[in-house]
């Protein structure tokens, strides 16, 4: 189906039966304004790049309580975008781009000035970042594959009271990002096979009162790297096959090492 952007604007359930095809093309293909809206069992494909507009296949905007749940996107510039919304999910997604630059590449999931996310069970890469999150609280990310991007696999800025667990990042530009955030839990995690001369595993940069526990960092140029960080517990991790397992700056403060 070829139509212009659709908008939702009330409570209902898109359900695709037999996975009914939308094809996009210089606009966005679903947006979403309404509460309480959910979208399941389509693929959504062809949203081309654009250098001013975020358009995406699927825009949440200023609702709540939406799910975004087992669709298929394929080649748009943002994948799933939240913008101002509240309490949704996005769960067992499959997401794929093929960008070649970072400026023409959306993100695959992206969030801004959201709260009370589930993320959970999305297969994500080829995009710009896996998944991003600005200023977003509250954010659950869990059981998700993230791999083959361009820059991040996982990037968030100014994102407190943040979980995230049980993923897998893999052989994305940089790895993950945490950046500019307090009171982040990460566990149970595997940050593997970014290498490069300014890729990590992770990177923590002005981050506090946070904690990684139970994390694999393998085959990173450098595992675990951190700037500015305060009150951080690094806890049961396992680092192997890194050119450098940890690298912290001198700008760290009461940031604890126990048991890796």
């Amino acid at each position: 189906y070829r139509e212009p952007e659709l908008v939702i604007d009330r409570r209902l359930t898109l359900l695709g039966v037999g996975w009914p095809v939308l094809v996009g093309g210089d606009h966005q293909i679903l947006t979403v304004t309404g509460d309480g809206v959910t979208i399941t069992g389509f693929v959504l494909r062809e949203v081309s790049p654009s250098a001013t507009d975020d358009r995406a296949a699927i825009k949440v905007r200023d609702a709540g309580g939406c799910r975004i749940e087992n669709n298929t996107l394929i080649d748009t510039f943002f994948g799933i975008y939240l913008s101002r919304a509240a309490g949704c999910v996005v769960r067992g997604n499959r997401i794929r781009g093929s960008g070649t630059t970072e400026a023409l590449s959306g993100n695959a999931i992206h969030s801004w000035s959201s709260n009370d996310l589930r993320i959970e069970g999305n297969l994500v890469r080829g995009h710009r970042d896996g998944i991003y999150l600005e200023f977003t609280t509250g954010a659950v990310v869990r059981h998700n594959t993230s791999s083959g991007n361009l820059r991040y696999g996982l990037h968030f800025m100014f994102s407190n009271q943040c979980e995230y667990t049980d993923n897998h990042f893999l052989a994305n530009g940089a790895g993950v990002a945490v950046m500019y955030s307090h009171h982040v839990l990460m566990e149970r995690n595997t940050f593997a096979e970014s290498w490069g001369s300014g890729a990590y595993g992770v990177l923590l940069k002005d981050i506090s009162d946070s904690r990684l526990a139970g994390n694999r960092f393998d085959r990173n140029s450098t595992g675990l790297f951190g700037e500015g960080t305060n009150r951080v517990e690094v806890t049961g991790n396992e680092f192997t096959r890194n050119g450098w397992g940890v690298r912290i700056m001198a700008d760290a403060h009461e940031t604890a090492f126990t048991g890796n």
